[in-house]
């Protein structure tokens, strides 16, 4: 008997040990890394002007001058609200979003992903209600096998594990912040037309950009067809831009009422822009963003004969912090849209 009682307690001591053990590896990883100890890269993914001067380098618009990575990463503390923009089939970007997430003030972080749709949220949470702290498997796979990323149409799964491996390390809750594709599709025909009232309410989509913010997004619109079409044959798509802008901000408005902890968007860099972006639909949300601090980071690609700050006037407006970056090496995208059209632009 009194053997029985020994392996018992035993047993019981293992159990709590077993648990207590969990219970701290589940605390070391909502610890953020200290800005002194994060390990920012040493060598580069991509192989696109990796010998650049600006490559690797950090820029704080409002202070006008160059940053180190340790202040760059505790300005990341305090703000509630994040938003860390992409070059989407960059590499690097999402090994430096996710140094930036594994550095956010403690609290329970909410991650916004424009790569997950809302009609997707369900799925991603019971993945993540069934996501054990230790697991034999690999559950960074089996994320992108229960969302479909092979048949989504963004690039390579492998080259987003490291933002993910932060986003589960930190225990965030994992966000889809994209409308479902075939809706978005319906508004890119038929503009607000395809939305109800309360929608375009919900969304501000109701609300004028006013004439320069509205031109600039057709700008950026054109500019991302190669300049094959004019800038009048994108009004609905522009308003199927603010569609998705407004559903990823409507997401973090969401989180940040429910949830403690700071609320991050990893999105394209055209998304996270102060200006334009999801920021302006953020902080009319959200009635005291402007009492909460927000900062948006651009992760941009250096481009050639470019070697000053000032070189890149636009993206200086657009983000509070800019991280240079070597460019990924890709075919030229407007060659193809150029060879589908058929011919040049219209008049």
């Amino acid at each position: 008997m009194a053997f029985h009682l020994g392996i018992a307690r035993l047993m019981c001591q293992s159990n709590r040990l077993r648990i207590l053990v969990a219970l701290l590896a589940w605390l070391v990883a909502t610890v953020p890394v200290a800005a002194s100890d994060a390990q920012w890269p040493k060598s580069w993914i991509s192989k696109g002007l990796v010998a650049h001067p600006l490559a690797g380098k950090i820029f704080a618009s409002r202070a006008n001058k160059f940053i180190e990575p340790k202040a760059y990463l505790q300005s990341l503390v305090r703000p509630r609200f994040v938003l860390l923009g992409e070059v989407h089939d960059n590499p690097d970007h999402h090994v430096l979003q996710g140094l930036a997430i594994r550095s956010l003030a403690g609290g329970q972080q909410t991650v916004i992903f424009e790569h997950f749709q809302t009609n997707q949220q369900s799925l991603i949470d019971a993945f993540q209600a069934g996501l054990e702290i230790k697991s034999t498997d690999d559950p960074i796979a089996r994320l992108f096998l229960v969302t479909g990323w092979q048949a989504s149409g963004w690039p390579d799964q492998k080259i987003f594990r490291p933002l993910v491996r932060a986003v589960f390390d930190r225990r965030a809750r994992i966000v889809a912040g994209n409308p479902p594709r075939g809706r978005a599709r319906e508004v890119a025909r038929g503009g607000l037309a395809a939305l109800s009232e309360d929608a375009q309410r919900s969304l501000l989509l109701n609300t004028p950009l006013g004439a320069e913010l509205q031109d600039d997004l057709l700008g950026v619109l054109e500019a991302s067809h190669c300049g094959l079409m004019p800038k009048s044959a994108f009004g609905n798509m522009a308003v199927a831009q603010r569609f998705r802008d407004g559903h990823m901000a409507r997401a973090m408005a969401d989180a940040a009422v429910n949830r403690e902890g700071p609320v991050v968007l990893v999105a394209g860099n055209g998304h996270a822009r102060l200006d334009l972006g999801v920021a302006w639909y953020l902080q009319k949300m959200v009635a005291d963003a402007k009492a909460r601090p927000l900062i948006s980071v651009g992760h941009i690609e250096v481009v050639e004969g470019k070697t000053q700050p000032a070189d890149y006037a636009d993206a200086l407006s657009q983000y509070s912090i800019i991280v240079f970056t070597p460019r990924k090496i890709r075919k030229d995208p407007c060659a193809e849209m150029r060879k589908r059209f058929g011919r040049h632009k219209r008049k």
